[in-house]
């Protein structure tokens, strides 16, 4: 269960659609803030030259900004909210690259996601029709990251030791194993997005107050809901 009140986490998954609409149902909620987190070290391999290298991502961060929030009535009893992310900088601390006579360690480096236009993460929710509390249920996770609208930066600092490992070398091979790797930056956000939202229902709710933003979506989910047919016998 997730650590605010009326929501209760079960499943996610990068599925479907990944921007909203922006139908006539979609109200803007009219939140911002920013947002930041952890996660877990990254390791992957490489070829270089017939080499086998190791690479090891230690100390990762992120942070952005929470630009829009958007609330869309996708069918009745069901809403998708969605966050729009800009400039979600992603922190790389040390990188350790080790691979046949050499070595190589850099950092820190920063890769900023959304930095041309908005990001979409998308949360489809249902009401929890088994819960005696008027618990809300997030179904499916929804983003995507275009090969168009992030940007890979350069390490603060180099340092080489052995064979083939010069500083030039070790920064193309990083910066192009990172390209490669959108799909797992875009899982590790992913993988976040429980945190993400936890952090924004935080920021956005008054003392001693429900958050403004479980209130809509409890409001649009019962004002939506199947109406229960009645019958009688003649």
């Amino acid at each position: 269960m997730a650590k605010w009140r009326y929501l209760l986490w079960l499943a996610a998954g990068i599925l479907g659609v990944t921007a909203p609409r922006l139908l006539a149902e979609t109200v803007d909620l009219n939140t911002n803030c920013e947002f930041s987190g952890n996660v877990a070290d990254m390791t992957h391999t490489a070829q270089k030259l017939g080499v086998m290298l190791r690479v090891g991502m230690k100390g990762v961060s992120y942070s952005g900004k929470l630009t829009r929030t958007l609330l869309e009535q996708t069918q009745p009893g069901k809403v998708t909210l969605w966050f729009g992310l800009r400039n979600v900088k992603l922190t790389v601390n040390r990188t350790e690259i080790v691979g046949g006579p050499g070595r190589a360690a850099c950092g820190p480096m920063d890769v900023v996601l959304g930095n041309q236009k908005d990001l979409w993460l998308a949360f489809d929710i249902e009401a929890d029709k088994k819960a005696d509390s008027p618990q809300m249920v997030v179904r499916s996770v929804r983003f995507q990251l275009p090969p168009d609208n992030w940007a890979i930066g350069q390490p603060a600092w180099v340092r080489t030791a052995g064979v083939g490992f010069t500083q030039q070398n070790v920064v193309e091979g990083l910066r192009q194993g990172i390209a490669k790797d959108r799909e797992k930056l875009q899982q590790k956000l992913m993988e976040d997005a429980p945190r993400i939202l936890s952090q924004v229902v935080k920021q956005t709710t008054p003392k001693d107050a429900e958050s403004p933003l479980v209130q809509a979506i409890r409001n649009r989910l019962q004002s939506s809901a199947p109406q229960a047919v009645s019958s009688s016998a003649p």
